[in-house]
């Protein structure tokens, strides 16, 4: 989409969590992905994109058991 913002919505687990798309009026209209920290820098997580915030906690959640 024209005028994707990212936004990181913080560390879960060791894990960020940014959220791409845009607000329209109340509606968020985006994805989110987490992101695994490599030395100092964090990567996106390929295939890993979710709808939803509480699917990207219950993703992180089963791969850090």
């Amino acid at each position: 989409m024209n005028g994707d913002k990212k936004h990181i919505c913080g560390v879960y687990k060791g894990h960020r969590i940014v959220q791409e798309g845009s607000m329209i009026g109340n509606n968020w209209y985006g994805n989110f992905y987490p992101c695994e920290k490599k030395g100092n820098r964090f990567y996106k997580m390929k295939d890993h994109i979710f709808n939803t915030l509480k699917e990207t906690k219950e993703f992180i959640d089963s791969i850090t058991k």
